[in-house]
Formats: structure tokens, C-alpha cells, sequence
């Protein structure tokens, strides 16, 4: 059972959502049945999704809305964790309405073979029927047909660039002049080299140049650079993030232990590729 403060916030990621009603009251119930922080992180996921252009349906007719981009992360999550007990609970599967009354099928006529004697040649064979395509074939058959019709559009590259290279990539935007895709990292000095490889794939994919934005996430990198840091000392202010240098530095007061420290800065180098400095205030 929710309190009142929690289904308060749920109230608000549904109006931001823009969902109303029925879709209003499923988002407050699938926070109470999977938590606030579940919510809060596919509410992020979904801003992040339409700040890099949306989501298309799956017949690539239409964008998904807000709210379906974040109902379709929800069931892709609990599909991810295998909570498909909650996924029929929160999305119960639709059954097909049936006619009442079912014609009786066809059946078609046959045509009597004609009777062809030993070591005769008949004038013409009868049409051989044609093998039915597996679901693999087809789809095959379709990202052909893809290619041969060319790159993908705006929202097509988007959208498949963003699936595969994930939450650590935060952002995706496009210049139409250039065909060009930059990609946001939450850290690119370290995700950069490890999705280059990935990046060439997509290219070849797209039909689009993809480039990696320089710069990190400062919310993220001034986040990072606080939980790294030894319990003996006391913050004072915010981070100061020095693009040009790549380091970022913190004003404290405390006692700063040399080990301890030493494994900060190596931590913080290897998550973020930047330096960390400490200024100790007294």
C-alpha cells in the first residue's frame, strides 16, 4: 500500500507523461506494486528516449507517446529481471474475440492428375507448390529490402542507435546537413574506445556518421566524484568541473588519509577518465 506522498509522485511522472484516466491510474499501480526507484528510473529512461527522438511503433508507422514509450520500457524491465508474474499482473494478456458462429472452412476442389504413361514425357508439369517462409526468412527478406532502399531515416537511426549502446549513452542527436549522429556518454573518454567497435557497426547499419560528443555528464561526473571520496572528509560546496584540464575539484574539511585518497583518485580515473583533486579547507 502506497502512502500518500508516494502515489503524489507517481501522480506527477503521470502528468508529465502526459497520461490521464485509465493510463494514469495503471502508472500509479505499477508503482505500488514495483516502487517508486522502479518507476523513477524508467521515467528517466523515457525523458532520455524522447530527448533523442522517441520511440517509433512497431510497425514504424507512428512515435509512441511518452506514455507508451515508458509502458513499453516497463514490460521490456520486468521481461529483463523475469518477473513475468508482475507482467501479467500489470499487463494481462488480451484474448482474440472469436465469432460466434465459425464458417465451416473450404475445401477446395482437386483436379485429377493427368495419367502420364511409362517413359512418357507430358507436355507441360504441374506448378509446384511454393514452400512457405519462415519467420526468420522474412525478416531477413525485409532488412534487405531495407538496405537496398537505402539509410535509415532520423528517427529509425535514433532509435537503433540509442537500443544498442544503452543507458550509458544519454543522448543521441542528429545533423541532417552532415548525416552526422553525436552521441552523448555519460563518460566518453572511457565508453568512447570501449563502443568504438559498435559505433562502426551502427555506421555501416544507419547510413549515418556517429561521433562522440567530448565532454561528460557534468551532473554524473560531479556525482561520482562525491561518493569516491573517504568518509573522513566533509564536502563544502560543489565540485568544480575544469573542462580544459579534464579534473574536477572538491573543497573539504577533515583528515585526509594517503591511502584512501590514493584509491579515490584511482577509482574516480577509472570510471570517469578525468583527474580528481582535493582542496582541504581548515
Amino acid at each position: 500500500m502506497m502512502g500518500a506522498s508516494e502515489q503524489r509522485t507517481a501522480e506527477q511522472i503521470a502528468d508529465e507523461l502526459g497520461e490521464k484516466d485509465l493510463a494514469k491510474d495503471k502508472i500509479i499501480h505499477i508503482a505500488s506494486q514495483c516502487g517508486l526507484e522502479f518507476i523513477n528510473a524508467l521515467f528517466e529512461q523515457t525523458m532520455r528516449v524522447e530527448e533523442g527522438g522517441g520511440l517509433m511503433v512497431k510497425d514504424r508507422s507512428r512515435r509512441r507517446t511518452p506514455g507508451g514509450v515508458f509502458f513499453y520500457l516497463v514490460k521490456e524491465r520486468l521481461k529483463e529481471e523475469q518477473r513475468f508474474e508482475d507482467l501479467d499482473r500489470l499487463f494481462p494478456p488480451q484474448p482474440r474475440e472469436q465469432p460466434q458462429h465459425q464458417p465451416p472452412p473450404l475445401v477446395p476442389r482437386m483436379r485429377p492428375r493427368p495419367r502420364v504413361g511409362v517413359g512418357a514425357l507430358p507436355s507441360s508439369q504441374p506448378a509446384q507448390p511454393q514452400p512457405r517462409r519462415t519467420a526468420t526468412e522474412s525478416a531477413f527478406q525485409q532488412e534487405a529490402s531495407s538496405r537496398r532502399m537505402g539509410p535509415l531515416d532520423q528517427h529509425q537511426a535514433i532509435e537503433t542507435i540509442r537500443m544498442t549502446l544503452g543507458d550509458t549513452c544519454y543522448k543521441v542527436s542528429a545533423s541532417v546537413g552532415t548525416r552526422t549522429m553525436t552521441a552523448r556518454f555519460l563518460f566518453p573518454d572511457i565508453a568512447g574506445p570501449q563502443y568504438a567497435q559498435v559505433m562502426e557497426t551502427l555506421k555501416a547499419q544507419t547510413g549515418w556518421d556517429i561521433v562522440v560528443h567530448p565532454l561528460p555528464h557534468q551532473g554524473k561526473l560531479a556525482e561520482v566524484a562525491r561518493q569516491v571520496l573517504p568518509p573522513s572528509l566533509l564536502i563544502l560546496g560543489d565540485p568544480s568541473i575544469h573542462q580544459n584540464d579534464r579534473m574536477v575539484t572538491i573543497r573539504c574539511h577533515g583528515d585526509l588519509d594517503e591511502p584512501a585518497w590514493l584509491q579515490s583518485q584511482e577509482t574516480f580515473q577509472a570510471t570517469t577518465g578525468w583527474t580528481l583533486c582535493v582542496k582541504l579547507v581548515s
